[in-house]
């Protein structure tokens, strides 16, 4: 198993990751899951949501894979201290418009409060020069090989040494 930081161009392949990964996570599945009609539907609206969550981190050199015989079957997004959310043009150009058209409800109002009262109980509980593990996903073939955890450490080794001054994970 290799390990190094995802490229835009990897993004066809961890988008199905991320998105098989978490199509039953209870948060996405309350918010979303009975407006679509059925689970292809959901599926798709997820990848795009994933699009748009995704990119910025690609972009910063936030999302770390692994790769076993060319193909991606762990993603790990972490949140940096210096993390730039993506602006509104770069949304606009990963998607975010297809999921406005393709779905709206009181629903995703609930779902960005939800995430908004995380994002503060993290704010809090993490000094400004904490990385924090944002996603992980793991292919189901890969599940219980040891994977994720490899990943993450491997993750660690390359951010402790880049930056011996962060306590990193």
């Amino acid at each position: 198993m290799s390990y190094r930081y995802a490229t835009m161009d990897d993004l066809p392949e961890i988008l199905p990751l991320i998105s098989k990964s978490f199509i039953d996570y209870p948060v996405y599945a309350i918010a979303f899951q009975e407006k679509f009609q059925s689970r292809k539907q959901y599926f798709s609206f997820l990848h795009k949501m994933h699009r748009v969550e995704i990119t910025p981190y690609i972009q910063q050199r936030l999302c770390y894979v692994a790769v076993v015989e060319g193909k991606i079957v762990a993603a790990a997004l972490v949140k940096s201290p210096h993390f730039r959310p993506t602006s509104w043009l770069n949304a606009i150009k990963a998607g975010v418009l297809s999921l406005v058209t393709s779905f709206w409800s009181r629903n995703i109002a609930k779902l960005l409060q939800f995430l908004s009262l995380a994002k503060k109980d993290c704010q809090h509980r993490f000094s400004n020069h904490s990385w924090y593990l944002e996603m992980l996903a793991v292919s189901e073939k890969m599940q219980g090989r040891e994977s994720g955890p490899a990943l993450l450490k491997n993750l660690s080794c390359q951010k402790s040494s880049a930056n011996m001054a962060n306590n990193c994970f």
